[in-house]
């Protein structure tokens, strides 16, 4: 249910090489590798030794090669009263450096920049992941953390929240609003705007989307339940957050969670499915009368097999709302509970109005296989769903386009070795050790 923090964060480059920042998890060191093709083959054609706190919160680069990388310690405070009330040094860092490797500053990321009684950070990527995204000069942080401690609860809230810095200064710009509980982040860039996507639990209790200049999240999927009798409590969202792409007309997402309305009984009430849905392009200027009714999704409008899913919601605070769930595509019929479920969704645009959509298959317990399908931008299938077999999905990362294809890397501790896994529009799977 919950994100997981960045293990292996690919950035393609034009003329096909690839960074591959990643985490050694054996030292707690942040391993950045330069990635060229030879002729059939991939070559690390370098390796850089990036200075770390613990954890690695997310990586890019700027059109002009200039690296960018967020990293964090680790700490475990939710029950802890101390520290409180501060803002503290070497907690999570944002590092700028040159496109050959030279520091140009480093910077540690704080929430008072334009308010000075905002609550400072606490554990890090906490129940949540991290990601960064840079663009228009400007870089766009966002990661899960606790607050301060509630006596009413012995313990700490858990949010997320989105720190813009001048890519240039390293200036901080002022904490911006998210969702509280969020259990998974997404953000990218669009060419104009950062986007923001989270998986919350209370306040929302959805998917919602942001464009950040705007601030606010909308809704793009309500979730049922909620209240105490809710199978898991309050946490248990049921859902497992993909991502986002653009489009041409807007923006596609996917997720999975249960075609199923009921919310008490189990943790798991039916097998999780993998949804699609088209977000329209100016989603921030929508607002809706009801809070759970969803407005900014129109998958309808490109394909005739969305359906709507109604579900009740009972907030945190126990006020209850109907969800109407609209434009919903099911790429996958799961039925079995025991056996079926989606997990590790992920969707990249691969070509003008194709999307590469991948996920792994469980059981309850146990990884099956990997599968994936090819959709338009509205969700109506390309290439049918085929098997990849065991090409494993890292839960915490994204796939990225190599030119007309899909691509991510995995880590094999075996080896060891850091693996290519690439997929094209017929969704035939290549595998490349990268030497």
């Amino acid at each position: 249910m919950y994100g997981k923090k960045p293990e292996i964060v690919v950035y393609a480059h034009p003329n096909g090489a690839l960074d591959v920042a990643w985490i050694d998890n054996d030292k707690d060191q942040i391993v950045l590798s330069h990635v060229t093709r030879d002729g059939d083959e991939y070559r690390a054609a370098w390796h850089l030794e990036l200075e770390t706190l613990n954890y690695l919160g997310g990586f890019a680069r700027d059109e002009d090669n200039s690296i960018y990388y967020l990293t964090a310690v680790a700490e475990d405070l939710q029950h802890e009263m101390e520290p409180s009330g501060v803002q503290r040094e070497d907690i999570i860092q944002l590092f700028k450096l040159t496109a050959g490797g030279e520091l140009e500053y480093r910077i540690d990321l704080r929430t008072d920049a334009t308010n000075a009684d905002a609550t400072p950070i606490y554990d890090p990527m906490t129940a949540g992941t991290g990601r960064l995204a840079v663009g228009d000069g400007r870089v766009m942080t966002t990661f899960s953390q606790h607050g301060e401690y509630d006596e009413g609860v012995s313990g700490r809230h858990q949010w997320q929240i989105y720190i813009p810095v001048d890519a240039a200064t390293g200036e901080l710009g002022g904490r911006l609003r998210a969702p509280s509980h969020s259990f998974d982040q997404r953000v990218f860039y669009d060419g104009q705007d950062f986007v923001g996507m989270a998986l919350g639990d209370a306040s929302l209790r959805g998917v919602g989307l942001a464009k950040l200049s705007d601030g606010d999240h909308k809704v793009a999927f309500a979730i049922k339940g909620g209240d105490s009798e809710t199978g898991g409590g309050y946490n248990n969202t049921f859902t497992r957050l993909g991502n986002v792409q653009p489009g041409e007309e807007g923006y596609v997402a996917v997720f999975s969670t249960e075609n199923d309305a009921t919310s008490t009984g189990d943790r798991v009430i039916a097998s999780r499915n993998l949804a699609f849905v088209h977000v329209v392009e100016d989603f921030e200027t929508i607002d809706s009368d009801e809070k759970y009714d969803v407005q900014i999704v129109d998958t309808g409008e490109g394909n005739d097999h969305a359906t709507t899913l109604d579900v009740q919601i009972l907030d945190y605070w126990g006020e209850a709302f109907d969800g109407n769930n609209r434009g919903l595509v099911w790429l996958t019929d799961y039925t079995d509970r025991e056996n079926e479920h989606v997990e590790r969704p992920k969707v990249v645009r691969i070509a003008e109005d194709a999307y590469a959509v991948v996920w792994e298959k469980w059981t309850l317990k146990e990884y099956v296989t990997t599968e994936a399908v090819l959709v338009d931008e509205y969700g109506n299938v390309q290439t049918e769903k085929a098997d990849l077999g065991p090409a494993r999905l890292n839960r915490g990362d994204d796939l990225v386009r190599l030119g007309d294809r899909a691509a991510w890397v995995v880590g094999e501790a075996d080896a060891p070795q850091l693996v290519l896994y690439t997929l094209d529009e017929q969704l035939e799977l290549a595998r490349h050790e990268i030497k």
